[in-house]
């Protein structure tokens, strides 16, 4: 055994006693990955550099690696990244992965978020706000893509046409364990997850940037869910009545305008809660 990998074997023993011995950690930060050899490294660095003195002590990371056939995995142990767990086990898909996740975790409260994202510096200031384990917490996120911000309050009606990206969530990580993620809807499950949720726990915005959200080649921006878009009129009549079901069967228009378009366009019709 060479020293490199004796290196390595040390940095997964000592995250490992270190998160089972903090019991009480506070956020655990997912990753779910399949081939991300490309992104892994940099994702983990933003992490280091945003809330790195709390990594150990109130934030864990767990890259939940789905078997990859690249380096992924390879990469992530040999950084040196405290509180760090890596996990490799086969999934049914990137929720599929984030399931699995929810349910190893130790921690009160989860995030996700993708190996092609970074943290933002408004990440940390998001930590002391999180103190209701009965409520869902959720700030803004960046495009990469040209910059902008996403997507400030939410309610119910704006839920129709856009959703609230899972990277600028924090979820109580028992509500996610007991209502996990639906398989059926292998690109808009987190969509899916919000209608249901909204209905039964408070959602509380915090004014902040967290995430550089990759919105240029993520499966949400090149995939379809067939599933989910015949679904979502159902889960709006199941969780909010009648009035929003039948709303969220004509909300393809005004969602085609706002990702053809662009943002612009739509800003001039800016949905507003009462």
């Amino acid at each position: 055994m060479n020293a490199s990998h004796r290196g390595n074997e040390w940095n997964l023993l000592r995250n490992r006693v270190y998160l089972c011995a903090r019991l009480n950690l506070k956020l655990t930060i997912i990753i779910p990955t399949f081939n991300a050899s490309a992104h892994i490294e940099a994702c983990l660095n933003s992490i280091l550099a945003t809330v790195g003195s709390y990594l150990g002590e109130t934030i864990a990371i767990r890259v939940q690696d789905g078997a990859s056939t690249d380096d992924t995995v390879k990469i992530a142990n040999g950084l040196a990244v405290p509180g760090m767990e890596v996990s490799v086990q086969k999934d049914a898909g990137v929720y599929d992965a984030m399931n699995q996740a929810v349910i190893a975790c130790r921690s009160g409260w989860v995030h996700f978020l993708g190996a092609d994202d970074r943290l933002l510096p408004g990440f940390a200031p998001c930590l002391n706000s999180l103190v209701d384990l009965g409520k869902v917490y959720y700030a803004n996120t960046i495009f990469s893509g040209d910059g902008r911000r996403y997507d400030g309050p939410f309610g119910p009606f704006k839920l129709i046409y856009r959703n609230i990206c899972h990277q600028g969530i924090f979820f109580p990580r028992d509500v996610l364990a007991s209502r996990p993620f639906d398989l059926r809807f292998p690109v808009f499950a987190d969509w899916a997850k919000n209608i249901e949720l909204m209905a039964a726990v408070p959602y509380q915005y915090l004014p902040l940037d967290v995430c550089l959200y990759n919105n240029t080649s993520g499966i949400s921006r090149h995939s379809h869910d067939r599933e989910f878009e015949l679904a979502k009129a159902h889960l709006f009549r199941k969780h909010y009545g009648v009035g929003l079901g039948v709303l969220s069967k004509t909300a393809w228009l005004p969602t085609w305008v706002y990702k053809t378009l662009g943002h612009p366009a739509m800003q001039r019709c800016q949905f507003r809660e009462k």
